[in-house]
């Protein structure tokens, strides 16, 4: 998956997606006029507590399919992401309804 996703929340998710988006839009006109790439993009992503960006480290994998060793590819990286946590669930974003397919069986 590290060679398909271009970044990763770990922890807890539901404030990171909003701070991620909050990132994009601030950006979004650059973006699409080609004046910030995607590798451009994920650095300021990275930024936001959680933000994984694969590209930035180096895996390499032993036969097995074992990981042999991850650092990362510039020191002004760290190296442990810090996951994220919800520490106040009461006041945490809830949906008041989910979002779901609507599907009919034909008989």
């Amino acid at each position: 998956m590290h060679d398909f996703f271009d970044l990763f929340i770990i922890g807890e998710a539901e404030e990171a997606v909003v701070e991620l988006i909050d990132a994009y839009r601030k950006v979004k006109d650059k973006f699409k006029s080609g004046m910030l790439d995607k590798p451009g993009f994920a650095f300021g992503a990275f930024r936001i507590e959680g933000v994984y960006v694969p590209s930035f480290y180096e895996a390499n994998m032993v036969q097995t399919e074992e990981l042999q060793n991850f650092s990362q590819r510039s020191r002004a990286l760290n190296l442990r992401v810090k996951k994220r946590i919800i520490h106040d669930l009461d006041n945490a974003y809830s949906p008041d309804a989910l979002v779901g397919a609507f599907i009919t069986s034909s008989a």
